[in-house]
């Protein structure tokens, strides 16, 4: 005979028993097959730009009372020579173009017959010059002629004691030519002469 204690008990798992039953199995989720069930894409993290840094503006430096602000520097010229005055050398003893040993003839303008010839050798010094000569003259036969160049402008005159043969003419290149005048002594002749540097 049962007691009334164990009709409980087994009325209570009868009741557990009939609730566990009764609750629908839990279904595993179904997997179709060749159906491929998307994975929610997940946000890509926003990255926020970098932030600009504007350049700072510099400010030229003021300089306060009591700096000591050094002067610009300066370029020195270059040093440049004093000219230097040329000076002309004096002229050299035997360096003109009646320097040398002239030789000429003269002709006589008043008597065709009175011709002779001459021998001079000058030493110029500047626009001067001298040196012995002989002529072929009974009045001057020897002397020192003495006479002075201006341009191609030459005259000379030829002594012997009191006698004197003067000379003028041009001078050009390596030849000179012109007329004389004799004194009293030689009978006032004149004529032509005509000589080359030798």
């Amino acid at each position: 005979m049962r007691t009334p204690l164990t009709l409980l008990a087994v009325a209570l798992a009868a009741f557990i028993l009939a609730a566990c039953s009764s609750a629908p199995p839990a279904s595993p989720a179904a997997s179709t097959p060749g159906v491929v069930v998307p994975s929610t894409p997940t946000a890509a993290p926003v990255t926020a730009p970098p932030a600009t840094v504007s350049p700072a503006s510099v400010a030229p430096a003021t300089p306060t009372p009591g700096d000591v602000v050094p002067p610009p520097a300066t370029e020195t010229p270059a040093a440049t020579e004093a000219p230097t005055e040329q000076t002309s050398a004096a002229p050299s003893a035997g360096s003109g173009p009646m320097s040398g040993t002239w030789t000429g003839t003269w002709q006589s303008s008043s008597n065709s017959s009175y011709s002779g010839s001459f021998s001079v050798t000058f030493e110029q010094t500047g626009d001067q010059f001298s040196g012995p000569i002989q002529v072929s003259a009974a009045c001057v036969a020897s002397g020192t002629a003495t006479g002075s160049l201006d341009g191609d402008q030459i005259t000379f005159g030829a002594v012997q004691g009191n006698e004197t043969v003067d000379f003028s003419g041009t001078l050009s290149g390596d030849t000179m030519s012109g007329t004389y005048q004799t004194g009293a002594g030689c009978g006032d002749d004149n004529g032509t002469w005509s000589g080359t540097l030798q």
